[in-house]
């Protein structure tokens, strides 16, 4: 976008997509404020075919005996690397606060019905702990209902 930028007055639309809380967040990382940030999504199997951990997915044979399988422990900057297609909440919530670098992320494979988002955000003007319950998008089920939503708002 810094590109396009350069050939005219633009806007860029950024959308919080199945992000809670992204504007309060935002304001508490003003001046450096956050301390600690850390975010953990949780996605059904199916969800992870496609990317670097199709292959740990698919290995499973019995997911109600296995239960959730963590895929990646790392900062948003690694996430939004090794998972383009399934790490945007982790890279707008690292770009939104304290850095791709500082914001940790916790990827998981479990195999309930909804996309799981939780976020903890630690900042000096206060804390945030966020659990968001998504559910699958009927169209592109790899992905959750609210980030088209999310789209068309910010539209």
């Amino acid at each position: 976008f810094k590109a396009a930028s350069s050939f005219g007055s633009g806007r860029l639309l950024l959308a919080s997509g199945a992000m809670p809380a992204v504007d309060w967040m935002q304001a508490a990382a003003i001046n450096g404020g956050v301390q600690h940030v850390t975010l953990k999504q949780s996605k059904p199997p199916s969800s992870w075919v496609g990317t670097a951990a199709e292959g740990q997915v698919r290995a499973v044979t019995d997911w109600q005996r296995q239960g959730p399988l963590n895929l990646f422990e790392g900062s948003a900057r690694e996430a939004a690397s090794r998972f383009p297609k399934s790490s945007n909440v982790a890279a707008t919530l690292g770009l939104a606060t304290a850095g791709l670098d500082k914001t940790q992320v916790q990827l998981v494979a479990d195999p309930g019905e909804v996309f799981r988002t939780d976020i903890e955000l630690k900042a000096a003007c206060g804390r945030l702990v966020v659990h968001a319950e998504h559910y699958p998008s009927e169209t592109n089920p790899k992905t959750s209902a609210d980030v088209a939503l999310s789209v068309i708002r910010s539209l």
